[in-house]
């Protein structure tokens, strides 16, 4: 959310993000209170601004997930197909990013990012759920 929104009043992009995450987190436990105990996350920026998500990306969706129990999923988003052509080579380093990410689902859309999914080998400790369907063709 901080990368869509104007920033006027916080010192960083970083603390902006961190709040931006305690109230995802603050809304994930309000709505699994009246659901099952499952949380999801759509990150779209972790691989189009691979810098930033190692700065700070990492630790903003920790803290959206943080105290969430149950299944915590996290979907690395590549871009709409109609909008996004081209992808940016940060999505190998987002994927690695997953690895210290406490979600314990990743899902991945790798037909339409072409990714190579030799990079999953990585993230052994993660459960993948795979998009396979390219939606530019």
């Amino acid at each position: 959310m901080s990368q869509q929104a104007q920033n006027d009043f916080y010192p960083s992009e970083e603390e902006a993000a961190m709040d931006y995450a305690a109230a995802v987190n603050a809304e994930i436990r309000g709505t699994l209170c009246c659901r099952r105990r499952r949380g999801a996350i759509d990150e779209p920026y972790m691989q189009a601004r691979p810098e930033k998500a190692r700065q700070y990306g990492l630790k903003a969706l920790n803290r959206a997930l943080e105290g969430i129990t149950g299944r915590r999923r996290c979907h690395i988003c590549f871009g709409y197909a109609a909008v996004i052509h081209a992808r940016a080579a940060g999505v190998f380093d987002s994927c690695r990013s997953c690895m210290g990410c406490c979600a314990m689902q990743i899902s991945l859309e790798t037909a339409q990012s072409n990714l190579d999914t030799k990079v999953l080998a990585e993230l052994e400790n993660k459960k993948i759920i795979l998009g396979v369907i390219n939606l530019t063709t």
